[in-house]
């Protein structure tokens, strides 16, 4: 299973506000899901789950083979 969709924040982020982002997207999904799918359709997203830096060794891996770097994803 591939990750897809991420919420995702680069190193320099806040941790702070990131968790607040965080927090607030995960509470209108849990707090009101139809309105939350409603407001996500164009993602087709109708949840969300947490992930761990393990989740994405399959992606790591596959880059790996094809001789990619995860650098060479960001030119």
């Amino acid at each position: 299973k591939l990750p897809n969709d991420t919420v995702s924040f680069g190193p320099q982020f806040p941790p702070a506000l990131r968790e607040q982002i965080l927090d607030a997207l995960f509470a209108f999904a849990q707090n009101d899901p139809a309105a939350f799918a409603q407001a996500f359709e164009a993602y087709a997203w109708s949840g969300l789950q947490p992930a761990s830096a393990a989740e994405y060794d399959l992606v790591r891996l596959a880059l790996q083979a094809a001789d990619f770097t995860l650098e060479d994803l960001g030119r």
